[in-house]
């Protein structure tokens, strides 16, 4: 489904700050793949992701618990700046929306659900 925004940076983040924890998740991914921030992207905590990342490495899993701020129980997950995980059910909490709207801007055809429209001009009197 594509999303409608004024190409207003007020707007853009509005926006961002109204999106459910799903579609901010793929925004903020897809900022990460675009800045080069690829260790921050953010998963769900799933069996998935327990077995793309730590595949035949109990031991490291258990590691990058014990050394980040991880809960099975919360619904999302990333990699802090050790390679420690991170774990929170919040998404907004975890990005930076002044930065993702600016990217927007910028590069508006990398997010695909995104649409930018201009602004009308307000006609002066």
């Amino acid at each position: 489904m594509k999303i409608y925004i004024l190409n207003k940076h007020s707007e853009i983040v509005e926006a961002l700050e109204n999106m459910s924890n799903e579609d901010l998740m793929q925004v903020h991914n897809q900022f990460c793949e675009n800045s080069n921030y690829m260790d921050s992207q953010i998963h769900y905590n799933d069996e998935e992701f327990i077995e793309v990342f730590f595949s035949g490495s109990p031991a490291e899993f258990q590691r990058a618990c014990e050394y980040g701020d991880y809960k099975y129980r919360h619904s999302f997950v990333q990699f802090n700046g050790y390679a420690n995980l991170e774990s929170f059910d919040d998404v907004s909490s975890e990005v930076d929306f002044d930065a993702i709207a600016t990217d927007i801007q910028e590069n508006e055809r990398s997010y695909f659900n995104i649409v930018l429209e201009e602004p009308e001009d307000e006609e002066e009197e």
